[in-house]
């Protein structure tokens, strides 16, 4: 397992500094994408930063297809002294285009409310109005008030299957040269039932392709009410338009029998987009410093393929 490991590190550095792919024709639909969601973001960072989601697969990625789509995994792996594992899932999100008009008005709709005509004041009038019109609330802070809602179903493969529903509220803030990005989701399963998430992650841009995240993530289970936190930082990097790289290191801990760090974890994501825009290769190295085994090192590795279907 060290072998393999340290091989694929040597691998991923002599081929992310050899390799230099040259940028194919882009289609019609992948350009309409990016043009719209560069249009929603407004600047650079934002771009970047939902970019990177969306080619690794984060929970926002679903979020930029404009119609309903599938999801599908297949994931092999292999960790320390455990058995060789493998298992299939899938995600679908649903989108419903009638009643996305009837809620649009309630998250989406800035257009102001049309006003009958009236007869044009005059000049000295005018100009009263000028001196005495004052912002209740001032331009900059407009947009703090401002929500993403967002609604995911899907199922997730197992015996039997195993259903799950969220609801998922967001918003992106700028200060400065960072992105500070609060999140709150709920969610439930059919076995496991009710819990939700917190995070709180912090995005700078380092080079037009390559982002530095700071993650803060609180989950509380419904079925075990237990707490469970991951904090670090992962810098990504975009080496082609087809394949990607993350270098994450995390601190992972539980509430129970009280609150203190259980895992410490290096790893690396590597992505490749092999067949056109909906087929992935997914290539996983870990290694972790688990509690459980008094902090000695535990390596680990996996490989998934998946496919999307529908909007993307």
């Amino acid at each position: 397992m060290r072998q393999i490991f340290i091989l694929f590190i040597s691998f991923l550095m002599s081929s992310s500094i050899v390799a230099n792919e040259a940028p194919g024709n882009k289609s019609s639909d992948d350009s309409g994408i990016v043009d719209k969601t560069h249009k929603r973001v407004g600047n650079s960072l934002l771009f970047l930063t939902n970019s990177i989601d969306q080619f690794f697969g984060e929970k926002k990625a679903d979020d930029y297809a404009n119609g309903s789509r599938l999801r599908a995994f297949y994931t092999i792996s292999k960790r320390e002294y455990n058995d060789l594992e493998s298992s299939p899932n899938f995600k679908i999100r649903l989108v419903f285009p009638q009643l996305q008009d009837r809620l649009k008005f309630k998250y989406s709709s800035n257009k102001p409310t049309p006003q009958p005509e009236k007869e044009k004041p005059k000049e000295k009038e005018v100009e009263a109005q000028k001196t005495s019109k004052k912002p209740i609330v001032p331009s900059k802070f407009k947009n703090a008030f401002k929500w993403n809602v967002h609604f995911e179903s899907g199922i997730r493969v197992d015996f039997p299957p195993n259903p799950f529903a969220k609801f998922r509220i967001d918003k992106n803030i700028k200060l400065g040269s960072w992105i500070i990005r609060p999140t709150q989701e709920f969610f439930w399963f059919l076995r496991d039932g009710f819990g939700e998430t917190t995070s709180l992650n912090f995005d700078n841009s380092l080079t037009p392709k390559t982002l530095f995240r700071f993650q803060n993530e609180v989950t509380w289970r419904d079925d075990t009410d237990d707490v469970t936190f991951v904090t670090g930082p992962t810098v990504f990097h975009r080496i082609s338009d087809k394949r990607a790289i993350a270098f994450n290191l995390k601190a992972s801990g539980i509430n129970r029998p009280k609150l203190f760090v259980n895992n410490y974890r290096a790893s690396i994501d590597y992505r490749q987009n092999i067949y056109k825009k909906w087929l992935f290769f997914e290539l996983n190295p870990a290694v972790d410093f688990p509690e459980s085994r008094d902090f000695h090192k535990v390596y680990s590795i996996s490989l998934q393929v998946e496919a999307v279907f529908g909007s993307f």
